[in-house]
């Protein structure tokens, strides 16, 4: 159903156009922001005219990429973490609760979408 739906969007003709004028410095941050958001400029156009906004996924992906390493890091700390309980270089009750701060870190991560 999707793809039929699809198919019928981009059978639409679009034939008629919005013409404004704007100064160089409003052009240079259009196309910037145009170019951020990863759409073509039609595109960006239709969907801020309908919704008001648009996401810039520049923005997502750096804090995806940041989000990844800090998945990372916690991995590294808890494999750090079991070499010293495997050591006995940690009392139990420190081990746990180290644990448990580590695992509702985790969970943060995941919910951000990690």
């Amino acid at each position: 159903m999707k793809k039929q739906e699809k198919q019928l969007k981009t059978k639409v003709l679009k034939d008629k156009r919005i013409e404004i004028r704007v100064s160089e410095e409003f052009f240079q941050n259009l196309n910037s922001k145009i170019q951020d958001s990863g759409l073509k400029k039609a595109e960006y156009f239709r969907y801020i005219l309908s919704q008001g906004k648009v996401v810039v996924k520049k923005d997502y992906n750096s804090l995806a990429t940041q989000v990844r390493k800090c998945g990372v890091n916690i991995n590294e700390i808890a494999y750090v973490l079991n070499v010293a309980n495997l050591k006995n270089a940690l009392n139990n009750y420190d081990y746990q609760a180290l644990l448990v701060e580590l695992k509702l870190i985790q969970n943060q991560l995941n919910r951000l979408g990690a």
